[in-house]
């Protein structure tokens, strides 16, 4: 039986899904988070924890009433980690 439940831990670990993590450094909480065009929530949650992105490239926007918005291309292998400084200049009138 442990040979079994040790053989089924590490299959489940080889087959387990690749995935990056991006750590969103961002000076306004309400500010509205998208990663490739799809909304993923405020900035409050993410400055908190880490983006968990699929390996490859991904578009991430951040958005701010009054501002201009924010845009990234970022490039993740799997198992990689990185942080992001969000900049969101006031828009002019």
């Amino acid at each position: 039986m442990r040979r079994l439940v040790a053989s089924s831990l590490a299959l489940a670990c080889a087959h387990a899904p690749a995935r990056a993590d991006v750590a969103l450094r961002c000076p306004l909480p309400e500010a509205e988070v998208y990663v490739d065009e799809v909304y993923l929530g405020r900035c409050a949650v993410w400055s908190r924890r880490a983006l968990p992105l699929k390996p490859g490239l991904h578009t991430i926007e951040v958005r701010a009433a009054g501002r201009y918005p924010f845009f990234a291309e970022v490039d993740v292998q799997d198992g990689s980690q990185a942080a992001l400084d969000v900049a969101l200049r006031e828009a002019l009138d």
